[in-house]
This record gives structure tokens, C-alpha cells and sequence, in this order.
């Protein structure tokens, strides 16, 4: 019995060792200490890689191996790293993420590390930074939508540098609208004028460039669409005697080079009193379907006007009879 008892001790503490062992050896990998997100800031846009570092640690008892990083896309390169740390060094991955491309960028970075007994793990570190371009134009693009044809127009646009640049200056490329673009460098300006086609079907484009040692630094398409008077059909609209609280639909023609910006508006005001109204665009245009509905009894009259930017360009008269047909109501036979 004795025998026994000393030989079940015996595997009690073997079993225990080992299970000491086991633990020692899958901490490793299950512990090499890295950063889940890293957000890198800002750079500005060059040809160059920039240069970043990935910290890792090992927190086991064993030494650990790097035997595998991948990167989820080009924008993000491995360059020379840590690839064997011992028991509790700190390392590093040298990462070389892109900078030629403006905007917000992310790629994630894939380890596979080696542990103790050949135990594997792995752990991804998802990476983010922002291009920003050495000039940028403030807005980025001008549509010029507001002038009728042959009239002049003088608009003024700014830049901002974020960092100095000796030498730049603006250039205009493809020029189709007979664009003049004056700079101001001392205020960081651009002063664009010209003339609208006095064809009612031209729409014209430009291109404004700030440039520095002939380099493109930032770009600013300029569109000019004349502003045309809106051909609105028909002139007047009758929808009758109405049941209340019914819908009644007319379509309106409303034809326009900026159908999109169209807006409409009910003259005089009578929403929820006498009448409800709504005006839905089809497609890119001209049909409208203008619908009301009866909520009192009484006849309205009034305009529906066609606004372009806040301006009336067109306007529609249109009625409801009242709602009582004649003899109704009446104590005559």
C-alpha cells in the first residue's frame, strides 16, 4: 500500500512539472506584445517612402521567432526587422508606408512568430495615415453656373502650402473657356476671369495648376455652364373640383440646362389650410408632376413658382374650385 502511495505522489509531481513546462512554452506566443491599431499621423505627399516602426515585445520565457509578415496591400512595405528576440527583449518592424497618394490610407500588417516546442501564433496590427498635398486649393473645384451667356465674370480663389515652396507659380492646362488666371502670391490668391460663351449650348472647362520646379502641386478644375432662362409649360392649370383630402396630378415641363437645381414654392402660402402640395422631379428632366390636394372647402387660386438658386424663372397659374357643386347645400326643390 505504501508502494503504491509513493509511486501515485510520484506522477502527481511529474505531472505537475510538466504541466509548469506546458505553460511556460505556450506563453510565448500567445504573449509577444504588439499594438492591435497604430494611426502614424500625417505626412505630406512625396515619391519617397516614409519610414515607420512597429514595436513588438516578448513577454515569455523563450525566445521567439518572426517567421512570416505579410502586408495587406503594396501601399505598405517591410523593410528591416526584429526577427529573433530572446525571452523578454523588445524589437522592432520597420515599416515603409507609401506617401503618393493624397487621403486617408490603411493597410494591416500580418505576423506569424515560432514559440517554444514550435508552437505557432499570429497577430495582425492594422496601420493607418494621411497624405496631405504640399498645396491644396481652397474649394477644390469651381463650377461658375451663375452668369448668363456673353457675360464677364472675376472670381477669386485661395491656396494653402504646407510648407514653404520658392518658385511656385500657376500655370493654366486645357484651357476651353478662354480662362485667365492671375496670381497673387504674396496673398496666395488666384484671380480667374473671362467671359460666358454667348452659345446658349456651350459649357466649357479649364484646368489651373499650381506648379514648383515643374512639378504639379495641386490642381483646380474649373466648369462654366451659362445660366438659361427655364422654359416652363403649361401656363395655367385648372384641376377642377377636387373630392377632398384627394390627390390630383398634372404634369409640368419644365425645361432647363440645371433641371437638377430646380426648386419650386406655392404663391400665396396655404399649406395645411386650404390646400397641400408637392412637386416631384422625373429623371434628369423636363417632366414634373405637380400634385394638391383639397383640405378645406373653399376655391384657391395661386402661382407655382419655378426658383433656380432663390430666382424665379418661371411661373405657373393654377386654381381649385370650391368644393360645394352648384344646388348643394341649396333648401330650394
Amino acid at each position: 500500500m505504501s508502494k503504491l502511495f509513493a509511486i501515485a505522489i510520484s506522477s502527481l509531481l511529474m505531472t505537475g512539472c510538466w504541466k509548469r513546462v506546458d505553460e511556460s512554452s505556450a506563453v510565448g506566443p500567445a504573449e509577444v506584445f504588439v499594438d492591435k491599431q497604430i494611426d502614424y499621423g500625417r505626412f505630406t505627399v512625396g515619391s519617397q517612402a516614409q519610414e515607420v516602426q512597429v514595436a513588438i515585445h516578448n513577454r515569455t520565457h523563450s525566445s521567439v521567432v518572426i517567421d512570416e509578415i505579410e502586408t495587406s496591400c503594396g501601399c505598405a512595405a517591410i523593410g528591416k526587422s526584429d526577427l529573433v528576440l530572446a525571452a523578454g527583449e523588445r524589437g522592432s518592424i520597420q515599416v515603409e508606408l507609401s506617401r503618393s497618394v493624397p487621403g486617408e490610407r490603411a493597410a494591416t500588417i500580418s505576423l506569424r512568430t515560432k514559440g517554444q516546442g514550435g508552437k505557432t501564433t499570429r497577430e495582425s496590427i492594422q496601420c493607418t495615415w494621411r497624405c496631405e498635398p504640399l498645396a491644396v486649393f481652397e474649394p477644390a473645384a469651381i463650377h461658375l453656373q451663375r452668369y448668363e451667356p456673353g457675360q464677364t465674370y472675376l472670381v477669386e480663389v485661395a491656396y494653402g502650402l504646407t510648407e514653404p515652396i520658392e518658385g511656385h507659380a500657376i500655370q493654366v492646362h486645357r484651357n476651353g473657356i478662354g480662362l485667365v488666371a492671375t496670381h497673387v502670391p504674396d496673398r496666395r490668391t488666384v484671380q480667374l476671369s473671362g467671359q460666358v460663351s454667348k452659345d446658349e449650348k456651350s459649357e466649357g472647362f479649364a484646368n489651373v495648376v499650381l506648379v514648383a520646379q515643374g512639378r504639379v502641386l495641386a490642381e483646380l478644375p474649373v466648369r462654366v455652364t451659362p445660366l438659361l432662362p427655364a422654359r416652363i409649360s403649361p401656363q395655367r392649370i385648372s384641376f377642377g373640383r377636387p373630392e377632398k383630402n384627394a390627390w390630383a396630378t398634372q404634369n409640368v415641363i419644365a425645361v432647363s440646362n440645371r433641371f437638377a437645381d430646380l426648386a419650386f414654392e406655392v404663391e400665396p402660402q396655404a399649406l395645411g389650410r386650404v390646400i397641400d402640395w408637392e412637386c416631384e422631379k422625373v429623371g434628369a428632366g423636363p417632366l414634373v408632376r405637380f400634385r394638391v390636394r383639397r383640405v378645406g372647402e373653399e376655391a384657391f387660386a395661386g402661382k407655382l413658382n419655378v426658383l433656380l438658386e432663390g430666382s424665379r424663372v418661371g411661373e405657373i397659374a393654377f386654381d381649385i374650385q370650391d368644393g360645394v357643386s352648384q344646388g348643394e347645400g341649396s333648401d330650394e326643390p
